[in-house]
Order: C-alpha cells, then sequence, then structure tokens
C-alpha cells in the first residue's frame, strides 16, 4: 500500500470512528472506488482531489449523497 493509500485509509476510519458519514466514488482515471465526505443535503461542493490509489488529481463534486469524479 502506498503512503497516499495508507493515509487516506487512515483517516476515512478516523473520520468513522467520530461518525462522519461517507460515500463512494470511483476514480475517473483509474476506476476504483474511493470514500469520501457525504456532502450536505442540498449544497453543492466541488474540488480538485487526488486519488489515493494511482495518484491522479480529478474534480470532485458533491452534492449531498452522491458523488461524481470527472477528468481535468
Amino acid at each position: 500500500m502506498g503512503k497516499l493509500l495508507d493515509d487516506h485509509s487512515k483517516y476515512v476510519a478516523q473520520a468513522k470512528a467520530k461518525g462522519v458519514n461517507f460515500i463512494t466514488l470511483r476514480c475517473p482515471i483509474c476506476n476504483k472506488e474511493i470514500e469520501t465526505r457525504r456532502g450536505i443535503d442540498n449544497a453543492v461542493w466541488d474540488s480538485l482531489a487526488t486519488c489515493p490509489h494511482c495518484e491522479s488529481i480529478y474534480l470532485k463534486i458533491t452534492d449531498g449523497g452522491k458523488a461524481t469524479a470527472e477528468i481535468i
């Protein structure tokens, strides 16, 4: 496991232990699943993100309980 994937896994585990809700999306480059924080209902968030698997940068859009990823 690479350092980025290891760090991401630790972050997700710690946040889940505190009750944070996560959803999954697929990396648009390597197609592997990524867990991300669930957004607030009726609030669209977008951000640049890094895939913990292939380390590619992509655009992540979270809208409440769903998330999508796009190649930039």
